[in-house]
């Protein structure tokens, strides 16, 4: 179980870091256990679950070639886990490797059927990839596997709601504010869904609570001014959509890559880049 440098040197002190890590794991509090791996890590104490606490601080400080390296160790050490290869998955995610997202979400898949997290990141990149009844199914095995997973059930109210079918967006779109309460993939879902039932007093309403929130990240805000956009121009208010527009493109504009298609709806834009939103993504 234990992978050493050199196995008669495990010192006392290692051992109470794996206890105090063990701990922290079973409060809860990864944080904790992600710096106290690394620790041991820096003592020569070499396990797959180490690396993969260790990737975890970095996955969330968005250093993902640097955790990606770390899972790739884990690996290594155990190429069996679902739980390095959904990490594998979700670092490629992040750095828009689509096709080595889904071969790492589907090796995962192979490995254990039953863990939520692999059918989400294989729905992430087949989104991404615009294949989008791979993604659908993959978001409800997810689902099925893991009913409060917020992430899923807003991805697929966003889905739903790009393709018109907005009671179904509804649904999802409930199911993911239940579980992860101002979800912002979901509350774009549900602002699409009023635009396209034409109830625009609503999308006016639940625009304006979204847009005074200052936990935004700027690709999030982008989308949802690209909406305020779409819902001035069937309002009439021809000038103020097209300032909306401008602002949300500006907002696009620090990005290294362009994001804004020519003649692109708010909504499609929302659906399109949704899939490339890690979660949590709507956080600064």
């Amino acid at each position: 179980m234990q992978h050493l440098r050199n196995p008669a040197q495990i010192s006392s002190g290692v051992s109470a870091l794996l206890a105090q890590i063990d701990r922290a794991v079973q409060a809860g509090d990864m944080a904790e256990a992600s710096r106290l791996a690394a620790q041991a890590l820096d003592l020569g104490y070499r396990h797959p679950s180490l690396f993969n606490l260790r990737a975890l601080a970095k996955r969330l400080a968005n250093r993902n070639e640097e955790a990606l390296a770390d899972l790739m160790q884990a690996h290594d050490l155990n190429p069996r886990s679902a739980w390095t290869l959904a990490d594998i998955a979700e670092c490629h995610n992040a750095l828009s490797r689509y096709r080595e997202a889904l071969a790492a979400a589907d090796a995962a898949v192979a490995v254990d059927r039953g863990y939520s997290r692999a059918w989400f990141q294989k729905g992430l990149a087949h989104q991404a990839l615009t294949d989008l009844g791979a993604a659908r199914a993959a978001y409800l095995e997810a689902v099925a596997l893991e009913p409060a997973l917020g992430d899923a059930h807003a991805r697929l109210a966003s889905m739903a709601a790009e393709q018109g079918r907005f009671e179904e967006s509804r649904r999802f779109g409930a199911a993911a504010l239940a579980a992860t309460p101002g979800h912002p993939i979901a509350v774009l879902a549900m602002v699409m869904a009023d635009i396209g039932e034409g109830l625009l007093e609503d999308a006016e309403r639940r625009l304006a609570v979204f847009l005074a929130r200052n936990d935004l990240s700027p690709p999030i805000r982008a989308i949802a001014i690209a909406q305020l956009g779409d819902l001035r121009d069937m309002q009439g208010k021809t000038e103020e959509a097209f300032a909306a527009y401008v602002d949300s493109r500006s907002i696009w504009a620090g990005f290294h890559v362009p994001q804004w298609r020519s003649g692109e709806l708010g909504r499609a834009q929302a659906l399109r880049l949704g899939a490339t939103l890690a979660p949590g993504a709507g956080q600064a």
